[in-house]
């Protein structure tokens, strides 16, 4: 009966962190993205004005 215990916990270990992991990567990435927006628009709004 343990074995079956552990072997469950897995199926539900792995989903979950590799949803978390998922996450985070897309909100690391979606705060890349935010930063990079300001810093390639600069030059543009400048030779505008």
């Amino acid at each position: 009966m343990k074995e079956s215990g552990a072997h469950g916990t897995r199926y539900v270990t792995f989903p979950a962190t590799t949803a978390a992991l998922g996450g985070f990567l897309f909100g690391f990435d979606s705060a890349v993205i935010n930063g990079a927006v300001g810093g390639l628009q600069w030059p543009r709004s400048r030779s505008h004005g």
